[in-house]
């Protein structure tokens, strides 16, 4: 298998993610990074890519601790893999977005 890592932001010309700003429940962050993930499958995220694809400024400590949270709970429910710098969906995931269960906005 072959993976190729992208520059780790959203291709130019692609429709992004909403930017969340502000206050966030968690359910949030996990909703949007598994949308901006999907979206760029197969290629890999970055977490600094994943993080400027979603927050206005992703700089922010509790943006990027919430990000790293969301990420986590994610992997634990398997529908997300990462290796602490890459950020990819899991086959699972990946099927059924192909089925149209699930979808990115």
């Amino acid at each position: 298998m072959l993976w190729r890592a992208g520059h780790g932001g959203l291709r130019r010309g692609q429709r992004r993610a909403r930017l969340l700003s502000g206050p966030v429940s968690d359910e949030d962050v996990q909703r949007a990074a598994l949308a901006a993930v999907l979206a760029e499958h197969p290629v890999l995220l970055t977490f600094p890519g994943l993080a400027g694809a979603l927050f206005e400024n992703p700089n922010d400590f509790a943006a990027g601790y919430g990000l790293a949270r969301a990420v986590r709970d994610l992997g634990m429910s398997g529908l997300l893999h990462s290796n602490g710098l890459f950020v990819m969906p899991s086959r699972g995931l990946v099927h059924l977005a192909h089925l149209g269960v699930i979808g990115c906005r």
